[in-house]
C-alpha cells in the first residue's frame, strides 16, 4: 500500500506540474 500511496502522490504531483507549466506558458505567450 505504500507503493500505491506514492504512485498517487507523485502522479498527483506530475499532472499538477503540467498543468503549472502550461498555464505559466500560456502567460508568456500572452505578454
Amino acid at each position: 500500500m505504500k507503493w500505491v500511496k506514492w504512485g498517487l502522490i507523485f502522479s498527483f504531483g506530475l499532472i499538477a506540474g503540467l498543468l503549472l507549466s502550461g498555464l505559466f506558458g500560456n502567460a508568456f505567450n500572452f505578454l
